[in-house]
């Protein structure tokens, strides 16, 4: 008698340790599938961006491609030309206008650079004189 009460104390043991084992792979099991959530939705947005990237750079391919054969017309009138002195001295022109152009932008952001300093330091002083009083 004393043996069936001991088997049975250890089929209920095993029974116990069983359900215990199977709730914590019920666990793993509901935290695994909320990780493959999340990783899923950030394979996704990475997908839809490496879609956005695709597109944009077979349109830069295609805007490049018709510079290129623009630029080539161009070259090949410019060889054909009568006018190759007023050629040169446009082609000239427009590089002096770019390089100006540049100078500007230059000029303009480091204005702002000098203007955002100045005005921090005024606020500075500004402060330092009320704190004195």
């Amino acid at each position: 008698m004393r043996k069936l009460a001991e088997n049975a104390n250890t089929a209920q043991g095993q029974l116990a340790a069983f359900k215990r084992k199977e709730e914590l792979l019920k666990q793993q099991l509901k935290e695994s599938k909320k990780d493959r959530a999340v990783v899923g939705k950030v394979a996704d947005e990475k997908r839809v961006s490496l879609a956005e990237s695709k597109a944009k750079i077979s349109e830069m391919e295609s805007k490049n491609e018709l510079i290129k054969a623009e630029t080539e017309k161009l070259m090949a009138i410019e060889k054909n030309s009568d006018q190759k002195d007023e050629l040169k001295r446009l082609w000239g022109l427009v590089q002096k206008n770019e390089k100006l152009k540049k100078q500007e932008k230059d000029f303009k952001e480091e204005c702002k650079k000098k203007m955002a300093a100045l005005t921090t330091g005024e606020r500075a002083k500004r402060a330092s004189l009320v704190t004195k009083e």
